[in-house]
């Protein structure tokens, strides 16, 4: 079975996610949802970026699983940040034209997912307006 595309540009790191082969991956009003996130983020530069960053932090990823159907594809890895141990899943969805429109990560354990929404939020504080980072008052 072929990897997919944007499994072997993540295997490729920070410049990888941040080419001009990423970006024609992303459908222009990609949404992507995490769980370092308070609410998703929409925009093929923002998210190519998101992305980019994320890879900095995050080292090495090891793949261990990826399963797909025609429209949706989720991947398995493992990876470290500061030396601590970290899972994620990611699921991309893409459209009839074969780019992705969507993407959600599921991170654990809680503690390092922390300490990665730490390290992102100073790297991309810019990228990502500060009410994202934070919880809306509940009502």
């Amino acid at each position: 079975m072929s990897q997919h595309p944007f499994r072997v540009l993540s295997e490729g790191g920070a410049s990888s996610m941040s080419s001009g082969e990423m970006a024609a991956l992303l459908a222009p009003d990609v949404t992507f949802h995490s769980p370092i996130l308070s609410r998703a983020v929409s925009g093929r530069e923002r998210v190519q970026q998101i992305l980019a960053n994320a890879f900095e932090f995050v080292d090495p990823i090891q793949f261990t699983l990826e399963l797909s159907d025609r429209q949706q594809t989720v991947f398995l890895w493992n990876g470290a940040i500061n030396g601590y141990e970290i899972q994620a899943a990611r699921v991309i969805s893409e459209n009839a034209e074969g780019q992705i429109y969507d993407i959600s990560v599921l991170m654990r354990p809680y503690p390092v997912v922390t300490l990665f929404q730490q390290a992102m939020r100073e790297r991309a504080g810019s990228t990502v307006p500060e009410e994202y980072w934070e919880l809306a008052p509940s009502q």
